[in-house]
């Protein structure tokens, strides 16, 4: 509870009334008396000032919630996080908060609400209940504050606000919490708060939710909902009547036939691609419009010349597919974690597309789906679905979270679907004969490439080649130098020239993987587990090696070795010199952004590793693989 002096009080201070004492008065020194009236001339002009500025703060506070609906915040406590959850304006928002203090019986939150209106985050502050049994509401002792960057770490989901008043403390009830927003809907409830002179139960479906998660539910199990909460992409959901209008504007209609929504027009415009905290990035991706079509009598303006039975995966393959880090973090991780627990059920609808890249990777798109793909260019007929996903979930980097995952799956039950799109017998080991009989027995299969394994048994040392910049200089010696060691050695060159199945082939049948930081390191995806990836690191780049592809290749259960460079070992020495702060504080630099540290350290420089360091790394790798099973 916030103390408010009244005005009485306010009034007395400011006209320095003397207070009322028992006490005798004591003989004061002129000197004291000046400095005593000092302080009362400082404290009334403080008062002054503070008065003025609560007197903006109200008049600023009346006009930013002019016209808005108080409705309580309802607050609860979940293992030191406090989750409110309110709506207003008139509109059902979900707000999340993080307990900045907690001291005794005050707990002080500080809030989120994010308007999908005008895009922005307006901070919130209010003090809510004493106890941790009770829920504290409150229609009014809020005041606006400048807050960003708070993490949502859970919410918990009030079905019925009705009843709730200002100032009531409600007993608490068991909560519904929802750990994750992006993945299974079905959990996350939509919030339906009886308004006065409202008589439509199902006017969410219309009026949106805006807040971290865009929900809405209507007659006939409806649906239009959106996420923007991650920083990396926006995921749409409708089910219902869903009509899919491709050509020069892609547009998707949820087409809902109920007097109850024929005034909807809610329209929501998004681009389905995995990077949106790069402006440039998107803005070269296609925009998707998504808009509710409400008619009373059931007629619509579009008509359906197909009609599926089975739900649809709206994505683009734009922005930078063709790099391999890129296919991965980018598109089909991604399109794993949205679709695979579709079984092969699901239609996917590409815009942006490019032939090339879905010629390249028709293989593992056919494991994640049993339909052809619709391409947004070419065909211009009218598709209806019962749902459809707009966007693709992304969990981190280069990774999937099993905790999101509806079955617990990982980056493990990626693999196995890469295995089963390119996990073939090696060409020259097997007759054609032998090769047709394997891919129709998996029997047969799995016996012909233990067999294969037990045969090869000399250590495999794949030497993952560059060109442009971060190039191994000196990589004919590494060649001769490892197999001195007793590797049996290959260079490769995984340019989009080289078939997936090539590349795939080449990273699963390797014991040792080698190369400096880059993208093609990405293919480790193809490894088998216990294999060793070394990554040469070259000076300015720790951030990227560590989390693009150390972290990640760990969770693959390889085994990683990293071989950090040292400044004579790269060209950056010879072109500043030694002793300059580039080579020799790499931090200050790439402290300043990414656009820094790919124009020096990833755009040019080079690297020629020590003979005499770099054994050591060898046979660090040969000891680990050869007690691998």
């Amino acid at each position: 509870m916030v103390y408010m002096a009244t005005f009485e009080e306010i009034l007395s201070i400011w006209q320095a009334k003397p207070m009322k004492s028992k006490k005798p008065i004591s003989v004061v020194s002129e000197s004291s008396r000046k400095l005593s009236q000092d302080g009362v001339f400082i404290l009334k002009t403080t008062l002054q000032i503070g008065i003025v500025m609560c007197l903006i703060l109200v008049c600023f506070t009346f006009s930013y919630f002019n016209d808005s609906e108080f409705i309580p915040f309802l607050v609860r406590y979940q293992q030191n996080v406090t989750v409110h959850l309110g709506t207003h304006w008139k509109q059902t928002n979900i707000i999340s908060s993080e307990v900045r203090e907690q001291a005794r019986n005050k707990v002080d939150c500080h809030l989120q609400l994010f308007s999908r209106h005008t895009g922005e985050c307006r901070g919130l502050r209010v003090q809510g209940a004493k106890s941790k049994s009770e829920i504290g509401t409150t229609a009014s002792t809020l005041r606006i504050e400048s807050l960003a960057g708070h993490s949502v770490l859970n919410i918990t989901v009030e079905e019925n606000m009705e009843g709730v008043e200002s100032g009531k403390k409600q007993p608490i009830s068991e909560p519904k919490v929802v750990t994750s927003l992006s993945h299974d809907w079905d959990h996350v409830k939509s919030l339906r708060t009886k308004r006065e002179g409202s008589t439509n139960e199902n006017s969410s479906l219309c009026a949106g939710s805006w807040g971290i998660a865009v929900m809405g539910e209507g007659p006939n199990n409806d649906a239009f909902r959106c996420d923007h909460h991650d920083k990396r992409s926006d995921v749409c959901f409708l089910r219902g009547d869903v009509l899919l209008r491709t050509g020069s504007v892609s547009e998707l209609v949820l087409r809902v036939s109920s007097s109850e929504t024929s005034n909807c027009h809610h329209v929501e415009i998004i681009r389905p691609y995995s990077r949106k905290w790069e402006p440039t990035t998107m803005a070269s991706i296609e925009p998707v419009t998504l808009r509710i079509d409400g008619t009373p009598n059931g007629t619509h303006e579009l008509s359906c010349d197909l009609h599926h039975s089975v739900p649809a995966v709206f994505f683009s393959t734009g922005g930078f597919t063709g790099n391999p880090y890129h296919d991965f973090q980018d598109v089909l991780i991604p399109l794993f974690i949205t679709s695979q627990h579709r079984k092969g059920e699901v239609i996917f609808v590409v815009s942006d597309i490019r032939k090339w890249w879905i010629e390249r990777w028709n293989n593992v798109l056919q494991q994640l789906s049993n339909y052809p793909i619709i391409d947004t260019k070419e065909d211009m007929r009218h598709h209806c679905f019962p749902e459809v996903t707009v966007g693709l979930h992304v969990h981190k980097e280069f990774g999937v979270d099993s905790a999101r995952m509806p079955n617990g799956e990982s980056m493990k039950e990626f693999q196995h679907v890469l295995h089963k799109a390119l996990g073939i017998p090696r060409m020259e080991a097997v007759s054609g004969v032998e090769l047709l009989r394997a891919r129709t027995n998996s029997t047969l299969l799995s016996s012909m490439l233990k067999d294969q394994d037990n045969s090869t048994r000399k250590l495999k040392l794949l030497i993952v080649a560059r060109t442009g910049s971060r190039v191994l200089v000196n990589q004919k010696q590494i060649t001769k130098l490892a197999k001195s060691l007793g590797f049996e050695t290959k260079v490769l060159r995984p340019t989009d020239r080289v078939e997936v199945p090539v590349i795939y082939s080449e990273f699963h049948n390797s014991h040792v993987v080698m190369g400096v930081h880059g993208a093609a390191l990405a293919h480790m995806v193809f490894m088998k587990r216990r294999a060793v990836l070394i990554q040469i690191v070259p000076l300015g780049t720790d951030w990227p090696s560590d989390h693009y592809y150390e972290r990640p290749a760990k969770e693959l259960d390889l085994q990683y070795i990293e071989y950090k460079i040292q400044p004579n070992e790269s060209s950056l020495s010879k072109k500043y010199g030694s002793d300059h702060p580039i080579v020799r504080n790499p931090d200050r630099f790439t402290s300043e952004g990414w656009a820094t540290m790919k124009q020096i350290y990833l755009s040019d420089q080079n690297v020629r590793v020590s003979l005499k360091r770099f054994r050591k790394t060898l046979l660090e790798a040969k000891q680990k693989a050869s007690v691998s099973p």
